[in-house]
């Protein structure tokens, strides 16, 4: 196309991106969210649990050592 040119309705001389396989698929299908379970899939931050999967309260457990898994687990509920 030369400087002159007026480019056509809908023509900015790139390319189309390519949607064929994303063709007939609504934007909440594409992105993964199921608005039924009010989650994505995979979720967001899929790791988050494993901070506190083998997290345990003990009666043995110090002031020191409660007072750390209380904030663990503030810190997660905040993430």
């Amino acid at each position: 196309m030369s400087l002159t040119a007026s480019p056509k309705d809908g023509d900015f001389g790139g390319n189309k991106p390519n949607s064929s396989r994303n063709e007939g698929r609504t934007l909440v299908e594409v992105s993964g969210y199921n608005p039924k379970r009010q989650e994505f899939n995979p979720e967001y931050d899929d790791d988050a649990e494993k901070l506190l999967a083998d997290m345990e309260f003990n009666d043995n457990d110090t002031e020191e050592e409660i007072e750390l898994k209380l904030r663990i687990i503030r810190i997660y509920n905040k993430r």
